[in-house]
């Protein structure tokens, strides 16, 4: 019996309850950006947690001692097997991009703060769920190989995530999301 193949895989976790999401609505969404990306099979853990928690994982993984939007990670399947550079986040980002070029599944972890995700869409004028979908878009760019560490890769990044968001019918004037926070 042939086994059927499944073209995405999606695992969301959200560490940070304080927010009420609809994790369906966000897997959906994830499947419509990856679809305008013509990636064909993926598999992506996205993991929705807090500033403390995003702070703790930035500092260990990049040895950079503050919360941050969004990190990124392409398989670590490539380091498994002993490819290792100074950059490990660059390597993995660059093997999993050539990988995914050769026609293999897309894979890659997202971990996003939800605390700077409701910051930031407050900051910005954005509703939410554009603003996490915005991070979450990112992501998903930085594991296929997108890189933003200049002013101009930053802004054709920037222009990039829009487009896509915006033809699946994303943006600042989506209906809003109902976000609880309760109290701590």
């Amino acid at each position: 019996m042939e086994m059927k193949t499944v073209p995405h895989r999606i695992f969301i976790g959200q560490e940070a309850k304080r927010y009420k999401l609809s994790l369906p609505r966000i897997k959906t969404a994830v499947r419509k950006i990856l679809n305008q990306l013509k990636v064909n099979q993926s598999e992506l853990d996205i993991l929705l947690v807090t500033d403390k928690k995003i702070r703790t994982m930035n500092s260990r993984f990049l040895n950079h001692d503050w919360a941050t939007d969004v990190i990124s990670f392409g398989s670590t399947e490539q380091r498994a097997k002993g490819i290792e550079s100074k950059n490990k986040r660059e390597n993995s980002r660059s093997l999993c991009s050539m990988r995914y070029a050769l026609g293999k599944i897309l894979q890659g972890n997202i971990v996003i703060s939800l605390d700077t995700t409701a910051r930031q869409a407050k900051e910005y004028g954005n509703d939410f769920f554009y603003e996490l979908m915005f991070y979450i878009c990112h992501g998903i760019l930085h594991v296929l190989g997108w890189n933003d560490d200049t002013e101009t890769k930053r802004k054709r990044m920037w222009g990039k995530q829009t487009e896509i968001l915006g033809k699946i019918g994303i943006n600042k004037e989506t209906r809003r999301e109902k976000i609880i926070t309760k109290r701590q």
